[in-house]
């Protein structure tokens, strides 16, 4: 069974008005105070709010995995570029490179970037994704950076598509630039 560009295009859509959805309902919530501020309480550590914050965060996180997911599946369909080019301007992703002196650097395009980076909240913290237009080898994966940040199950030959199990996470600083927090689980397949 084909999947046409229109139909990834249309469930994209369906898939971004869910996860406003899920933002919409959390927002809703009323807002927790931190045990600080609660009268005759005696704090011990931990906000409320933040283990709130941390489970929005994670409800969102999940939503871009599955997203990402559905499209890395579908580029064997005719108009991948278009779908990965809406994808990361839908979801204001940062794309990259590894570049020559072995640092994750700004690519500038969709087609030239190996990796997206989608910001996880307002800290400098990213989840990052392989590209999933391009064919996982053996020269992406000793020199293209994918080693470095994944664990996967490569051995050797080509591989065309990337399930995302767990993401790699970066931190951005503007005086050291991108840098590897967490190593990402990818499953490759032919």
């Amino acid at each position: 069974e084909k999947t046409t560009v229109e139909e990834i295009t249309k469930n994209l859509k369906e898939l971004s008005k869910r996860v406003k959805n899920l933002e919409s309902i959390i927002n809703d919530q009323p807002i927790v105070k931190k045990v600080e501020e609660v009268p005759d309480a005696k704090p011990f550590g931990i906000s409320i709010k933040e283990i709130s914050t941390e489970n929005k965060n994670t409800v969102l996180l999940e939503s871009f995995i599955e997203n990402y997911n559905y499209i890395a599946k579908s580029m064997k369909v005719p108009g991948q570029l278009k779908a990965c080019e809406n994808f990361v301007k839908e979801n204001s992703l940062k794309i990259l490179i590894y570049g020559s002196n072995m640092k994750f650097v700004l690519a500038n395009n969709v087609m030239e970037s190996r990796f997206w980076a989608w910001q996880i909240d307002e800290s400098n913290k990213y989840a990052v994704v392989p590209n999933p237009m391009i064919a996982y080898d053996e020269e992406l994966h000793t020199h293209g950076g994918m080693n470095e940040i994944f664990k996967s199950n490569y051995e050797t030959g080509m591989y065309s598509i990337y399930v995302i199990e767990e993401p790699a996470i970066f931190t951005f600083d503007d005086k050291t630039g991108w840098n590897i927090s967490k190593l990402g689980i990818i499953k490759l397949e032919i």
